[in-house]
């Protein structure tokens, strides 16, 4: 059974992105959120530490954040 932490925000769609930064850092620690522009070309690796952050043009989440 996983109890390391939260594994996904569908609360932060249409946050900012600063905001959801900080959220996802503080509800789990041992997680590091990486933004990026929701069309940005990314590795496909999965990491059990990261979580991308996708953000549109106007600087809000776009989709899900989740682990992996």
């Amino acid at each position: 059974m996983y109890t390391g932490g939260k594994l996904e925000w569908p609360e932060l769609v249409g946050a900012k992105v600063d905001v959801a930064t900080a959220t996802i850092e503080r509800e789990n620690p041992n997680v590091k959120a990486q933004p990026i522009p929701c069309d940005q070309y990314r590795i496909l690796d999965c990491c059990c530490n990261r979580v991308w952050l996708d953000y549109s043009a106007d600087g809000t989440v776009c989709k899900v954040p989740k682990v992996g």
